[in-house]
């Protein structure tokens, strides 16, 4: 009760001192109300009244020096007046919705595309759109006095009318054509009429086929028409439907530069947005197959292109996000089709025809779905799949060619990409590596038995001679960063080829010995790897470039490290590293002071004192209530006297209240009843 006591005193002080500490706060603002009433009633520059300007009839003003007035109630209240009465901010447009945001976008590329397709047909707007826009209505009566024309007005004419223009001078129509590359969103109509103009006058023959194909051999004077045609075509519309098949896509992308492959994909997702029709779901999730078909077209090409593969993957992560389930059915639908391919491959693993290694499609694929899908879980229905494919691929593949490393390559890289948060162990990209390795470099090593390890090397002893760099002619060779895709397709591979795949096979290895190092067998892992690098060292020492050998020697070096702090940091394991633990006894104890022994009496003397005051804070509280009841109880006792002497009192009051009441009342009936006595006399 003094603790609480205490507290309370020390509450009730705090708050008298804030209380005062806000009332010389007040008494602060009070003295200063008259700057801050200058700033909060300030008016507007352009509202300030001049300054007043002096009599000259009455210089005794001049000289006068004005005396402020001190404020008054009165004063103080119209002031507050004045605050009240100042006019409120206005509140802004609220924040659309997502669905009003997609509408909105949506309009405005229909209305952009049907403003398109009237300027290609050479046709006006009529007077109604013209008036949305806030344009003047012109009458019968309009002397065209105020006739101005707008960006918009001189961007539908066209370039040719929008600026002056020589007539006999040819270079400028050049730059007439050059403009029209602006970019997708070019608002330029007069690209179409001249197109129009250019087919009608080839007209329908072979010949006039031919010139709209290019060929400017056929048509040598037609040369400039052709090559306007062809600049123009690259305007791109601004509606587009939601393909559903392959086929379709091409259909759309068909005369559109790739350049422009962004722009369409992003125009289809607008105006096919879920909350515009019910219908757009289905289409969507439809689009990410076929967004995945045309990047494993892409893929299958000469020169793929970069933009529209990372345009793919950006669309597939966000398309995913939102559809999941169906997204991750068009991925394992792939990864079943490759395995069925490995699988038919893997019946005849030697020969070249066999399809074991993946292509640059499947790479791809797998690329994209690393960067859609979480690779750091332990179990996941689409990239659990891809890992154990990946995986077969690297175990169960023979290596027939140089195509074949530099696929297996790429697939260690994947498997980095995947394992960099989880840091999980893949012993088919180690093996693989270790493999790539001793066949791209000579080693001191005969045959694959001798390689220190169990590293399987099922190809060391056929191809070792095959894929092997020579060191006369790399002396002089720098390593590059290899381009996989261009690799893929090749078929003859040079020695800067293999130079280059043999420093991504260092940086590989580097890479996962700095993620594997935290594993508790890594001494066991790169230990025989760090003795094929010294013989590697060895071997090849004066016969590699500077570049090439500073790079084995960071590699060994950094590998030789990180196997001295990991066996530092190993520890013998002990049988027992703490104190021997007693034989339990069962023998009762008995105290003849007390008959709670076992109960009061712990052996371990912290827990004894924390019980021991665990009974103290029961037993204190138990009296704490005990004494409050009694004062509770005591003051309901004090309380209920002073009801029963109120009740008293009021009894008391009331009684005599009533006393005199009825005395009054019976002096007004025997009154009544004398005179209805005398009234009765006197009528006898």
């Amino acid at each position: 009760m003094a603790e609480v006591i205490a507290k309370s005193k020390e509450h009730k002080y705090a708050r008298q001192m804030q209380r005062e500490q806000d009332e010389n706060t007040r008494h602060l603002l009070d003295e200063d109300f008259d700057s801050i009433r200058g700033i909060l009633f300030s008016q507007a520059p352009d509202r300030i009244s001049p300054p007043p300007i002096p009599s000259t009839t009455a210089p005794s003003a001049l000289n006068s020096v004005p005396v402020q007035k001190p404020a008054t109630d009165k004063d103080y209240d119209a002031f507050v007046h004045e605050l009240a009465m100042d006019r409120r901010a206005q509140p802004k447009d609220r924040t659309k919705t997502e669905e009003e945001l997609a509408l909105e976008e949506k309009e405005a590329l229909e209305l952009a595309e049907k403003k398109r397709l009237r300027r290609m047909m050479g046709m006006r707007e009529s007077d109604d759109e013209d008036e949305g826009r806030g344009k003047r209505k012109r009458g019968g009566d309009d002397l065209d006095d105020d006739f101005l024309l707008d960006e918009d007005t001189l961007e539908g004419l066209g370039a040719g009318l929008a600026q002056p223009k020589d007539e006999d001078n040819d270079d400028d129509e050049d730059e007439e054509v050059d403009s029209g590359e602006d970019g997708p969103d070019s608002e330029s109509g007069s690209d179409e009429e001249e197109s129009e103009g250019d087919e009608e006058d080839y007209g329908p023959s072979d010949e006039g086929e031919e010139a709209e194909e290019g060929s400017v051999e056929a048509l040598a004077p037609t040369q400039a028409k052709i090559k306007v045609k062809t600049k123009r075509s690259k305007e791109i519309p601004f509606t587009f439907p939601c393909p559903t098949t392959h086929d379709e896509l091409l259909q759309i992308l068909d005369g559109i530069d790739d350049s422009h492959f962004p722009t369409v994909i992003e125009r289809i997702r607008k105006l096919h947005h879920p909350s515009l029709h019910p219908d757009n779901k289905t289409k969507l999730q439809a689009l990410i197959g076929v967004l995945l078909d045309h990047a494993l077209y892409v893929a299958s090409g000469d020169s793929p292109s970069a933009t529209i593969l990372d345009t793919i993957a950006s669309h597939t992560y966000s398309l995913t996000k939102t559809y999941p389930i169906p997204s991750a059915e068009f991925f394992v639908s792939k990864l079943n089709l490759m395995q069925k391919n490995l699988t038919r491959g893997l019946q005849n693993p030697l020969d070249e025809a066999s399809k074991t290694f993946p292509g640059a499609p499947e790479l791809v694929l797998l690329r994209i779905l690393g960067a859609t899908w979480s690779t750091s879980d332990m179990k996941h229905p689409v990239v659990s799949p891809a890992k154990y494919l990946m995986g077969a691929y690297l175990g169960l593949s023979r290596v027939r060619s140089m195509t074949d490393v530099v696929s297996g390559l790429y697939l260690c890289s994947l498997f980095m990409h995947y394992e960099q948060l989880s840091k999980r162990y893949v012993p088919e990209a180690i093996n693989f590596l270790v493999q790539s390795l001793l066949l791209l470099v000579p080693s001191a090593y005969p045959n694959a038995r001798k390689v220190p390890g169990y590293f399987p090397l099922p190809d060391f002893d056929l191809l070792e001679s095959k894929l092997r760099i020579k060191p006369k002619k790399v002396g002089s060779l720098t390593p590059r960063a290899p381009k996989i895709f261009e690799l893929l397709d090749q078929v003859t591979f040079s020695e800067q080829d293999k130079l280059d795949l043999f420093s991504m096979t260092l940086e590989l290895l580097k890479w996962c010995a700095e993620m594997y190092k935290p594993l508790d067998g890594f001494i066991e892992l790169y230990d025989p790897i760090l003795q094929i690098l010294h013989s590697i060292q060895s071997n090849c020492r004066s016969r590699l470039s500077d570049t090439t050998q500073s790079r084995l020697d960071a590699v060994v070096d950094h590998v030789s490290r990180l196997l001295k702090f990991a066996r530092q940091a190993r520890r013998p394991l002990f049988l027992q590293d703490h104190k021997p633990i007693p034989i339990a006894t069962y023998i009762p104890k008995f105290d003849a002071h007390s008959s709670s022994y076992i109960r009061n009496h712990d052996p371990d003397a912290e827990r004894a004192q924390l019980a021991k005051l665990k009974a103290q804070h029961r037993k204190e509280k138990k009296g704490a209530m005990r004494e409050l009841r009694k004062d509770n109880r005591f003051l309901a006792g004090v309380q209920q006297e002073r009801q029963e002497k109120k009740d008293q009192e009021y009894k008391a009051r009331m009684a005599k209240a009533f006393a005199g009441l009825e005395s009054e009342r019976a002096e007004q009936r025997k009154e009544e009843k004398e005179k209805r006595r005398a009234k009765r006399r006197a009528g006898k």
